[in-house]
């Protein structure tokens, strides 16, 4: 996965899906648990929240190198929160498209 095709790398598929999970509720607070559950649904191992929080600061880290990335990942206690405008995400967009 990448940022609009310019080649940054978003790291390890667990890494991509707390960013598909960020984007998914762009705007809104995901907790570190729910983050957990998504990524180890039957038994999450012992490093399962400090996994988390590494991916999430990995993903802050390369917003932040990025022209106009810098904020975009927040955290807010046990929580994170994209901070992208919606209409800025594809998710979004794709959602907002007439049905046929």
């Amino acid at each position: 996965m990448r940022l609009q095709g310019d080649g940054t790398d978003l790291g390890t598929p667990k890494q991509r899906v707390v960013l598909a999970m960020l984007v998914g509720h762009v705007g809104r607070l995901v907790s570190v648990d729910e983050l957990v559950d998504e990524l180890w649904p039957e038994a999450p191992p012992r490093s399962a929240v400090a996994n988390v929080r590494s991916y999430a600061a990995n993903l802050r880290r390369t917003f932040d190198r990025r022209a106009g990335g810098r904020g975009l990942l927040v955290r807010e206690g046990a929580c994170y929160r994209l901070t992208a405008p919606p209409d800025r995400t594809d998710a979004v967009r794709t959602r907002a498209l007439p049905t046929a």
